[in-house]
């Protein structure tokens, strides 16, 4: 085991050195009480030729005041050396001891902090407890965290590690997502034929538009009706809840917040690694391709101007109206436990990279276009398995796509 992957607590002492200003048996007791003003631990290492000799402390400087009588020794005492007055450095530490042996000697001589020097009696610095608390505290360095919202919880990974549900619950994802797409492609195409033939010439037609214009309008109209039912479907869903809980458990993480329901419950909805900024890009692109009917290959650098500048407000704004809800409690619990479950395998797994093949694996999205996959087919049987559904869906869906 390195020492980057050793646990906290089996780390050597040296990893959690502190550097201070240090003083030489020659500095003044004036120097000396300036570096006792900024000193962490309130004392100054005092070192001659690279060795510890002692230490200058507030104690010091309580006694050696006491021994002045009046200004005039005051004022000598200030400008003399702090040689005779520093104290024994006391207990020392090796820079090879583990957290335990540190905080055993500290207790065994009822002290905050100790000196470390080498065997060869060079001093490297000193440590307390508090530096300890510091760093055993602090938020580990994690990679990027991603995520995904499912029907039976939140699913966490780093690429490396993983947490919370596993690969039926994304296939179940996926199953749903190419579901429901394709009942509300049909229905929407179902709505549309039953509109042109109950309302014969709409008002597209009524206002003599050119074939240019419908065709623009038509492909935006449509496209906009799709995605604003689907987008409704979700906010509907308990997909929204779970997505908001794994946004919110992601920002805990990146915050150092506590991994506790009050603090998460904070958490903002939003995240900008979300992938519905993605799609946020990829409707504005769309949007401007649907104009190119109308203004010819400018359309597509139109959607791409959209795409650049307004992807992420967009995204921000989908996020807060469709694709998240305020999370129950069981919802941020899901997030919760698939956020420590994660932690605790990053940390065993340590400081070593994915490999590319690992990555993708753990990423979600294999098993998300597996349940898709698995969803059309599943539709493709049943159309070909019903006749009805055969000769009713077949040609609608011809004239929807041709």
């Amino acid at each position: 085991m390195t020492a980057m992957q050793r646990q906290p607590e089996e780390r050597l002492l040296v990893h959690f050195l502190r550097r201070v200003r240090e003083a030489t048996p020659r500095t003044t007791l004036g120097d000396a009480l300036a570096l006792l003003r900024i000193a962490p631990h309130r004392a100054v290492p005092v070192v001659d030729a690279g060795r510890l000799v002692g230490l200058f402390s507030e104690r010091c400087l309580t006694r050696a005041l006491l021994c002045a009588r009046d200004d005039a020794g005051r004022a000598a005492l200030r400008q003399g050396p702090i040689s005779g007055l520093m104290e024994s450095p006391g207990p020392l530490a090796a820079p090879d001891w583990t957290l335990d042996q540190f905080l055993l000697a500290c207790d065994a001589h009822t002290r905050d902090f100790l000196p470390v020097v080498e065997a060869s009696g060079r001093f490297l610095g000193l440590i307390a407890r508090s530096d300890l608390l510091d760093e055993l505290l602090a938020v580990p360095s994690l990679p990027p965290i991603g995520g995904m919202a499912t029907p039976l919880g939140v699913y966490l990974t780093t690429g490396g590690a993983t947490g919370g549900v596993g690969g039926v619950a994304l296939a179940l994802t996926g199953l749903l997502t190419c579901l429901t797409q394709s009942l509300l492609y049909v229905g929407l195409g179902a709505l549309g034929g039953t509109l042109r033939e109950a309302v014969p010439g709409l008002w597209i037609h009524w206002l003599g538009v050119a074939e240019p214009v419908r065709q623009s309008l038509g492909t935006l109209l449509g496209a906009l009706g799709f995605g604003v039912a689907f987008l409704g479907l979700l906010r509907l869903s308990p997909l929204a809840g779970y997505h908001a809980a794994e946004h919110q458990v992601v920002h805990a993480i990146e915050r150092g917040e506590p991994l506790l329901m009050e603090s998460v419950r904070l958490m903002p909805r939003e995240h900008p690694r979300c992938g519905t900024n993605f799609i946020a890009a990829a409707a504005l692109l769309s949007a401007g391709g649907a104009l190119s009917p109308l203004i010819g290959s400018f359309g597509y650098l139109l959607g791409g101007l959209l795409a650049l500048g307004f992807w992420r407000s967009l995204g921000g704004w989908l996020q807060r109206h469709f694709t998240t809800r305020t999370a129950t409690t069981v919802q941020l619990r899901s997030g919760i436990d698939a956020a420590n479950e994660l932690l605790a395998r990053q940390a065993r797994r340590g400081d070593e990279p994915p490999g590319g093949l690992v990555r993708i694996g753990r990423s979600g999205m294999v098993h998300i276009l597996l349940g898709y996959a698995l969803g059309g087919g599943l539709l493709a049987l049943l159309v070909w398995l019903v006749p009805s559904l055969r000769s009713g869906l077949l040609p609608l869906i011809h004239e929807l796509l041709f």
